[in-house]
């Protein structure tokens, strides 16, 4: 029977959320007007992603706003050295080696994201080969970012549909499912799977990681 392991990247695969940390090297680096009020407005957004309750076409309308200025070239050059200099010294190994002992069994190793694929793209080429990375695509016009969202986001629901889309591409239809995330968004999927792992989760997937006997893993 084929074996999918679904893997949720930020604070799953690595310590750090790669959106907000993309915006605090924004700020830090002085590459956005108002640095401060900048991140200030994407820790309340944030604030209502943790709770349940963001909307991601707000959060990817005000992130790739503040970036828009920039030509895909210019863009594609911090992105690089962001993911150098910040995402790369946070990869968990625990997370390196979880994927290449699924590929190992033979599963198909697919990261499902709510972030935008400009930037989770990057982070996922610093891990072990995947069968799939699915993330937030932006629309790029006239060689500059947009906020237009291309499709379903993947995010709460989405992720569903975003797992099935894979499933039916790849001829998996049958597949075992095993996800591991870190967030209560992630719960629509966590429902569908046939094994769920919480990895360092939020208080809210904890506890409900606890009620269901999922098992949990801390990561650090």
């Amino acid at each position: 029977m084929p074996h999918v392991a679904v893997f949720d990247l930020d604070l799953t695969l690595i310590k750090a959320d790669s959106s907000t940390s993309w915006c605090q090297y924004l700020a830090q680096h002085q590459l956005v007007d108002d640095p401060e009020g900048f991140v200030a407005r994407e820790r309340e957004l944030m604030d209502c992603y943790d709770a349940g309750t963001m909307k991601v076409e707000d959060y990817i309308a005000f992130t790739s706003q503040a970036v828009a200025h920039y030509d895909m070239a210019k863009l594609n050059q911090l992105l690089d050295e962001y993911v150098s200099t910040s995402i790369k010294p946070l990869i968990y190994p625990q997370g390196v080696e979880l994927i290449e002992k699924k590929r190992a069994e033979g599963a198909h190793c697919i990261v499902i994201s709510a972030s935008a694929d400009y930037i989770v793209r990057r982070v996922c080429a610093q891990l072990p080969p995947l069968d799939g990375v699915v993330a937030v695509q932006v629309a790029v016009k006239d060689n500059h970012l947009s906020s237009e969202i291309i499709g379903k986001p993947p995010f709460k629901a989405g992720k569903v549909t975003a797992l099935e889309n894979f499933i039916d591409a790849h001829g998996l239809h049958g597949a075992t499912v095993e996800f591991y995330t870190d967030s209560i968004n992630d719960l629509p999927l966590c429902l569908k799977a046939d094994k769920v792992t919480a990895v360092n989760p939020g208080t809210l997937l904890r506890q409900e990681a606890q009620k269901r006997g999922w098992p949990i893993l801390d990561w650090s």
